[in-house]
């Protein structure tokens, strides 16, 4: 299998997992309610909420759920490459381009995941920091007393 023929392959399955599961999953829903029960049911599973009529989500939070997703994409990416990498490697057959090359391949896979990594540990930092306690004062227990 050629290395050009390798790569289709691991974007097909890729394209297949990120468009096809979800498609599915709403399909065997179908099989036994109403549309607004499954469309409930959908923005549920993709994080919405879907409670009441107005149950749209903030621009924050559609913001905060592309980042979430492109994040995930870039690391299955990275981890997708780091794979195909060793998957060079072990089919150089001793040739030392080859074996160059996957090393190559293998170390800009785990630096895009240390990167990955580093801006999802940033972003959850962020998140984080700008809902948490919101309101500017010290944090209560229901008693009355500070929470420290």
């Amino acid at each position: 299998m050629t290395t050009k023929n390798f790569k289709i392959i691991i974007l097909a399955g890729t394209i297949l997992v990120l468009f096809c599961l979800p498609v599915m999953d709403l399909a065997q829903a179908a099989q036994g309610g109403d549309i607004q029960g499954l469309l409930g049911t959908a923005a549920s599973k993709a994080g919405y909420k879907a409670t009441g009529s107005d149950s749209g989500t903030g621009l924050a939070e559609f913001a905060g759920s592309l980042v979430q997703t492109f994040i995930s994409i870039l690391g299955i990416l990275f981890i997708s490459y780091t794979i195909y990498g060793g998957f060079l490697w072990m089919t150089a057959a001793g040739n030392e381009e080859k074996v160059t090359k996957s090393k190559k391949t293998i170390a800009s896979g785990i630096i895009g995941l240390i990167i990955i990594f580093s801006s999802a540990a940033i972003y959850y930092f962020v998140k984080n920091a700008l809902t948490a306690n919101s309101g500017g004062g010290v944090p209560y227990t229901s008693s009355g007393d500070h929470a420290d």
